[in-house]
């Protein structure tokens, strides 16, 4: 049997996840709030320097269809991280993430809705 000719990938092979700087995940240390933008990794890998820091959302009403893993990769016993939702209901909080719990952030285009907080490493802080 014969081998077929080689064919061009459609997209760009990057490498391990864990190499990768293309936007598929952030990790940073956080020493103000942090505001995500709808063009930020959708993987949120965060340290927080001091507690609390709030980890604020795009407006709902642009974001349909978004999602957004948020980690709170610190591991000091006091520091969380204070998801809110920017928009209509300014800052209001979402979920309170301690250190080592993530949580999974949907739109539908009205709010933000978390689909619960888990707890778990990441395998990486900053």
């Amino acid at each position: 049997m014969a081998r077929s000719p080689k064919k061009s990938v459609p997209f760009k092979v990057y490498g391990p996840l864990a190499q990768v700087g293309n936007g598929v995940y952030n990790v940073e240390t956080l020493v103000a709030t942090r505001s995500i933008l709808l063009d930020d990794a959708s993987c949120q890998i965060l340290n927080l320097w001091t507690s609390p820091w709030p980890v604020k959302l795009p407006v709902a009403e642009t974001a349909m269809g978004f999602r957004f893993e948020i980690f709170n990769a610190t591991t000091g016993t006091s520091r969380s991280a204070l998801v809110k939702e920017t928009g209509a209901v300014e800052s209001s909080l979402i979920a309170t993430l301690l250190p080592g719990e993530n949580v999974t952030m949907v739109c539908n285009g009205t709010a933000w809705a978390h689909l619960g907080i888990r707890s778990g490493s990441v395998g990486t802080t900053s």
